[in-house]
């Protein structure tokens, strides 16, 4: 039984630098994406150049192949919202990608 509850004690550790990375992660692709201002024009832009920006800016803060291709996509999904002229900051976006 004491055996189980280290266990679970470490998967639980484990599980929550893991989430803090991702969200470490998140905010500094966020903050990189908007303070480039290259999103200031998304309607402008195809997607294909979004795309590429997105990728740009994840790949410079991950490290980890699968953190970083989810990531992509969830910032693809909110690319709209990562308009350098909205007040949301980089942690409230990240919210919407990994609950941070």
């Amino acid at each position: 039984m004491k055996l189980f509850l280290l266990l679970l004690t470490i998967l639980s550790i484990i599980a929550t630098v893991s989430a803090d990375d991702k969200c470490g992660i998140c905010k500094a692709s966020v903050k990189s994406i908007k303070d480039s201002k290259e999103l200031a024009y998304t309607a402008e832009l195809t997607t294909e150049q979004i795309e590429n920006i997105v990728n740009k800016h994840v790949k410079k803060n991950c490290s980890a192949p699968s953190i970083c291709q989810q990531l992509i996509k969830s910032l693809i999904e909110i690319a709209d919202q990562l308009d350098d002229d909205l007040d949301a900051t980089p942690a409230q976006l990240c919210k919407f990608v990994y609950h941070c």
